[in-house]
């Protein structure tokens, strides 16, 4: 018998289903990881609409960009693409 928590496929991560939000607002989103001059490793998650409105947040992991990401949208989403997408 598999527990509750399991799936077929690999769990989803937490990035991911804020990522699946995003998408569900109609928007675009896309996340890339860099090296700085010291050596830190940096994550920038951003987020665009189609009317050219992008937002772009750096932090020094990958959930935390994306949990950042979608506190930024959350106060920029329209009451309906809020309700779409529960951000």
């Amino acid at each position: 018998m598999l527990s509750d928590n399991l799936t077929f496929g690999a769990p989803m991560k937490h990035w991911e289903t804020i990522a699946e939000k995003l998408s569900a607002c109609g928007l675009s989103w896309g996340c890339s990881s860099e090296i700085d001059a010291t050596g830190r490793v940096l994550y920038t998650a951003d987020a665009y609409r189609n009317d050219g409105k992008r937002f772009t947040v750096i932090a020094d992991d990958e959930l935390t960009a994306f949990l950042e990401l979608e506190r930024a949208m959350h106060y920029k989403l329209t009451p309906q693409q809020q309700r779409r997408s529960h951000l």
